[in-house]
Order: structure tokens, then C-alpha cells, then sequence
């Protein structure tokens, strides 16, 4: 089967000559690809989504969605092209001060300031009201903070296809995906540093649950991922 991938920055389809992309389960992804084109085309903080998926699926499956950080000519007409996830302006300093609110407060009030678009489970850790939620770091140091603040168990926040899931893993669509069982034959590379080549899977994302090892990472390049797990 033939692995299909179509990159589209700002609305353009784009011609691919390769990608790198890694994807983080406790940072946003970022990913790096080469083009055929102009670079006068491209400017920074353009929108870019890469699709993946099989030649024997419908469609294709939203891989990275982020915006252009980066544009190198590297000559031959072919240009790379640096990017992050959308969940990156975090990164930014985020100043918060705010009075008898619940997480889903504190993330609609990261929503007002950053447009980021957030979703959480229905569980009492997200409407419990604390009396103060401060911070004077970036938008990272604020995400890290929730989960002492609010007392959420095995915390994580993760961008899923454009919006960003704040909660507890077993809350999250990971825990309800069962355990992925992957035979030794369809591993490229097996390391002993906790990670493993695999033929690229479209429907792998950091949090996936395979061969009992929770994946923290996945990078992938042509036809392969490389799974990390802690």
C-alpha cells in the first residue's frame, strides 16, 4: 500500500519533497519540511496542516496542524520550511490573576488571550472552583501548574487535530483506545534507549497505548515512525 501525504501552508497544496515531524505528548509537535516552490510565497505564522494516511483509506488523517516558523531557500528551487504546533504561542509570557474559578475557567480565559481552542472531560476537577489561579510565566509554566492546582491524576494536555485536551490521561481518548498489540516483525529498529522503528501508522499519536508502553513521542519521516515510550 502507498503512503499518501499532502502538506497545504496557508491554504495552498504544496509540492512535498520530504518531511520530519515529531510530536510530543508533553510539548508541542514540531516539524520540518522541503518543498518545491518559491519562498517569496511563504511568510511566517502561515497556517499549515499535513495530512497521512494509506492508499487504501478514504481519506487521509490531520497528522500536524501548526503555523510556519521558519523559511530557508536551500537552492535547486526547493525551500524548508521550520513549524509548530498551534499550541506553540504558549511559549509566550501569559499573565494570570484570576479570583474563584474552575480549570474550565482558567482555560477560557487562555482561549480570550491566546484563540487557542481547548476541551476537557466531564469530570469534578474541572468545575471544582479553586480561589485563585496566578501566573506570571508563559502559557507552559500556566498548563504545568494546573495539574497541582486542580488535583487532576496523570495530567497531560495535548493538541488533538487543533484543539488542545486538558485532563487526566485516563479521562483522555487514549485510555478508552485498547492496547495496541504490534508483532516483533513489523519493527524496523527495536533500541534499547526505550524507543522503536516502526512502518508509519496514521492513527498513532503520543498517549497510544502499544505493546503495553505508553508513547510519549513519535517522529516520522517517509514511511516510518520512531516510537518513545519512558
Amino acid at each position: 500500500m502507498r503512503l499518501n501525504r499532502v502538506l497545504n501552508i496557508n491554504n495552498i497544496k504544496c509540492d512535498l519533497v520530504d518531511e520530519r515531524i515529531a510530536l510530543d505528548l508533553a510539548a508541542p509537535g514540531r516539524a520540518e519540511f522541503t518543498i518545491v516552490g518559491d519562498d517569496n510565497a511563504i511568510l511566517q505564522n502561515q497556517l499549515v496542516t499535513f495530512d497521512l494516511g494509506y492508499s487504501s483509506q478514504d481519506t487521509l488523517q490531520r497528522w500536524f496542524i501548526g503555523i510556519t516558523e521558519q523559511i530557508v531557500q536551500t537552492g535547486d528551487k526547493r525551500v524548508k520550511i521550520f513549524c509548530r504546533e498551534l499550541s506553540s504561542v504558549l511559549s509566550h509570557t501569559l499573565p494570570l490573576n484570576l479570583r474563584h474559578v474552575s480549570l474550565r475557567d482558567v482555560l477560557k480565559a487562555i482561549n480570550t488571550m491566546t484563540g487557542l481552542n481547548f476541551s476537557t472531560p466531564d469530570q469534578d476537577y474541572t468545575t471544582r472552583k479553586v480561589a485563585n489561579f496566578y501566573n506570571l510565566g508563559t502559557g507552559y509554566q500556566a498548563m504545568a501548574a494546573l495539574e497541582n492546582v486542580f488535583n487532576i491524576p496523570d495530567f497531560i494536555w495535548q493538541q488533538q487535530s487543533g484543539v488542545i485536551y486538558v485532563g487526566s490521561w485516563s479521562h483522555s481518548r487514549w485510555a478508552s483506545v485498547k492496547n495496541m498489540l504490534l508483532p516483533e516483525n513489523l519493527f524496523v529498529e527495536h533500541s534499547a534507549q526505550n524507543s522503536a522503528k516502526v512502518a508509519a501508522f496514521p492513527s498513532y499519536r503520543p498517549g497510544i497505548r502499544i505493546n503495553g508502553k505508553r508513547i510519549n513521542i513519535i517522529e516520522f519521516s517517509g514511511n516510518h515512525m520512531v516510537l518513545k515510550w519512558t
